[in-house]
């Protein structure tokens, strides 16, 4: 039983989540997903990090920071402590538990 979001399409969706973290290369692959068609429509975080603000900026993604997550009722809390990666699949941008 992984997360209620597994293997669900993001591409054209607004995102909400606590924070981001990764390496550089995160920030190109937003910018990738947007030139391709398949970026989520906005990203909402109640603290940004310099990976997806960049990565938001250079594909002209929407991005909002500290908003108010705990005003969410469920699949708030299980999102906090969780580790997701996005993987690209048959032209959509899905999630997985990080490896």
């Amino acid at each position: 039983a992984g997360h209620p979001l597994e293997g669900e399409c993001l591409t054209g969706k607004v995102v909400v989540f606590p924070t981001g973290k990764g390496s550089t290369v995160g920030s190109y692959a937003l910018y990738r997903l947007s030139k391709t068609g398949l970026a989520p429509a906005a990203l909402i975080m109640a603290k940004a990090e310099p990976i997806i603000t960049t990565g938001a900026i250079l594909g002209e993604i929407p991005c909002v920071d500290g908003f108010p997550l705990e005003e969410f009722e469920s699949g708030v809390a299980e999102m906090k402590n969780t580790s997701m990666t996005g993987i690209l699949e048959n032209d959509c941008l899905r999630i997985y538990p990080a490896v």
